[in-house]
């Protein structure tokens, strides 16, 4: 089985770089409406079998263009949820220290922000439990995510970097990445 991870479509939020905001529940503006409609024709070639989509409206919009095209179950799981941000929400990115904030060992203290590694801690056991659950599916999982979350997934299979940054692992909005679950490495 494979395990293919969507991050949603761009978002306005999106072209303002260098701001923070998860909490925002926005749609996907019409170039994403694009990018999941390009994501849809290459899902097309690869054998999804379930969409799995964080409940946010940019990545379940995602996920429901692809589904016009596939057909297939979507659900939806909270643990797919972009990091949180807590006092940052609404702060440009100058606001702190990109390679402290994105890193798995430095133990940030902003309120109610989720540091890195109770990010990952949140997504390993949803991607345990779905491998668990779907190891005799004979057909592959779709993910419909955010950056963060995205980013995650990758240290689960790819390990974490050695220097714990986790800035430079990024997905470009509409992309895809593909993952074979035997080759998981863990670090």
């Amino acid at each position: 089985m494979k395990l293919y991870v969507v991050r949603h479509g761009q978002t306005d939020v999106n072209v303002k770089s260098g701001f923070y905001d998860e909490s925002l529940n926005i749609d996907i503006n019409e170039v994403g409406i694009k990018e999941a409609k390009e994501a849809a024709k290459i899902c097309l070639d690869l054998n999804i079998g379930l969409i799995i989509s964080s409940p946010m409206k940019r990545t379940v919009h995602t996920a429901s263009i692809i589904n016009e095209l596939l057909k297939v179950e979507v659900i939806c799981d909270e643990r797919l949820e972009e990091r949180k941000k807590g006092i940052l929400s609404g702060k440009g990115h100058d606001f702190v220290d990109r390679e402290s904030y994105w890193n798995y060992y430095v133990k940030q203290d902003y309120e109610g922000a989720e540091t890195v590694k109770e990010l990952c801690d949140r997504v390993q056991p949803f991607l345990d439990e779905i491998i668990e659950k779907y190891k005799d599916m004979k057909k592959n999982i779709l993910i419909s995510t955010h950056s963060g979350t995205a980013r995650a997934i990758m240290c689960y299979f790819n390990g974490i970097p050695k220097d714990g940054n986790l800035n430079s692992l990024k997905q470009k909005t509409g992309e895809i990445t593909e993952y074979i679950i035997e080759e998981r490495n863990f670090v």
